[in-house]
């Protein structure tokens, strides 16, 4: 892999234009206002294997990931101000035994993929565990373990979750065209969005010192929510409060970008090895959508709402889809969050976990 922190002066441009160009085609025979995501995706890709092929560094970026994240949590946030939690106690302890289910999976899949392919405990669980995409190749990284290899499965994990979610968002009826008609692509009040902005990087900022998880975009969703809440209780339209569209794509490549400069990586490790992390990753998601079926048959949440809860990452990709459909999203923003900061803060327990997987002999 490229050392961390090289990348060409020019690359974001390039996967900027490719996912405009990706995602502008793609939107434009779905209409869906969600499908950035999978172009920004798309855009890296190319970006990066062009950026290769010129010997141009691409090594991926975090901060391109976290500032897509402020702009999708400071859009999302004042819709987050209009929602309602209405859920019981049995419903949130369904929800709690969702997330935990997932997690569950995954630990199984790791055990297997280690027990069954040629890699140690370790590996196996930093490339299927449902975490950060930029936390588990530096773990990798961190232990002496093929980065590579950790890299690339969990970016398949990540388009391969955001593809199932838009087939069942598509199939679902639920038309996230609706709710982007709505809105402009530009802003209405600069002023607005400009303090909305500033004071979401603020917001980051804050949260970060605080030790909030995922601070890029819960430090901005709730500065969002309650400047909305206060310019409301003000006498402002709540339709005037609205991110322009143009951010929430915008933050969408971001998002996408991130995850294609992962799968773009240069791969040096075996095939048996990369094999059985897609088919770890597979069986992942074949469980998510049977967690998902049940939650829906048991509760009031449709398949989609259950599906975008308990999908394994990423959380601002799920929550983006939750927004466009006006379902659950406060449900959604919990469930996917609260997996997310459970994998990383307990990270110590599934390093120690995933050691013991190994077999004798076996480093």
């Amino acid at each position: 892999m490229t050392s961390h922190g090289e990348r060409a002066r020019w690359l974001l441009a390039a996967e900027l234009a490719a996912a405009a160009a990706v995602g502008g085609a793609l939107f434009a025979v779905t209409g869906q206002g969600i499908i950035w995501v999978l172009g920004g995706v798309l855009g890296g890709v190319v970006a990066c294997r062009v950026a290769r092929a010129s010997k141009a560094p691409a090594a991926p970026s975090a901060k391109i990931r976290k500032t897509g994240q402020l702009l999708i949590g400071a859009a999302i946030g004042p819709g987050i101000a209009s929602q309602r939690l209405e859920a019981s106690f049995g419903q949130l302890g369904l929800l709690a035994a969702g997330v935990l289910g997932i997690l569950v999976a995954s630990l199984v899949v790791a055990r297997m993929y280690s027990s069954l392919g040629p890699v140690d405990g370790l590996t196996a669980g930093m490339a299927t565990l449902p975490g950060g995409i930029g936390v588990m190749p530096s773990v990798a990284a961190e232990y002496g373990k093929p980065v590579g290899l950790v890299a690339i499965v969990q970016s398949v994990r990540m388009t391969l979750v955001l593809v199932m979610a838009l087939v069942v968002f598509g199939l679902s009826g639920e038309q996230g065209a609706i709710h982007t008609a709505h809105k402009t692509l530009l802003p209405m009040n600069w002023l607005y969005v400009t303090g909305l902005l500033a004071g979401s990087l603020l917001a980051w900022w804050v949260a970060a010192k605080l030790r909030i998880p995922v601070p890029s975009l819960l430090g901005p969703l709730l500065f969002g929510c309650f400047l909305s809440l206060g310019l409301r209780a003000a006498g402002v339209a709540p339709e005037l409060l609205a991110a322009p569209f143009l951010q929430e794509i915008i933050g969408q490549a971001l998002l996408g970008i991130t995850v294609g400069e992962y799968l773009a990586q240069r791969y040096k490790d075996g095939v048996a090895e990369l094999l059985g992390g897609i088919a770890g990753v597979v069986a992942t998601c074949a469980v998510a959508l049977l967690i998902a079926l049940g939650m829906a048959t048991v509760s009031p949440w449709s398949f989609l709402t259950s599906l975008l809860m308990v999908a394994p990452g990423g959380a601002p990709e799920m929550v983006v889809i939750a927004a466009a459909t006006g379902g659950e999203l406060t449900l959604v923003l919990a469930a996917q969050t609260g997996r997310q900061v459970i994998v990383n803060i307990l990270m110590p327990v599934w390093i120690r976990l995933f050691t013991r997987f190994d077999r004798p002999g076996r480093s």
